[in-house]
């Protein structure tokens, strides 16, 4: 996940994507208040989370086997806040 950095927009880090694995498709868009996003893109075999800050940038980027729900993303990056502990 070395080529992906904080520096890019989404739109780029889905270029870069489509570079790499060729096709994908955007699943899921999720919102955390006004500036989190979270986009979960499938490519072959696995799923790939690149989620955004206020200024639109790449904050992060997860590269998974199973899709995950909204709440279990959270639970992996919050895992002692209660709302998320039953998962």
């Amino acid at each position: 996940m070395k080529q992906f950095n904080k520096d890019q927009s989404l739109a780029n880090a889905l270029k870069l994507a489509e570079e790499i694995w060729g096709e994908y498709v955007i699943d899921e868009h999720w919102t955390q208040g006004e500036f989190h996003h979270d986009v979960v893109i499938s490519i072959p075999g696995k799923y790939l989370i690149i989620s955004t800050n206020c200024n639109g940038g790449v904050k992060d980027v997860l590269l998974l086997e199973e899709k995950p729900s909204q709440q279990q993303l959270w639970h992996w990056r919050c895992p002692d806040t209660v709302s998320y502990t039953h998962l």
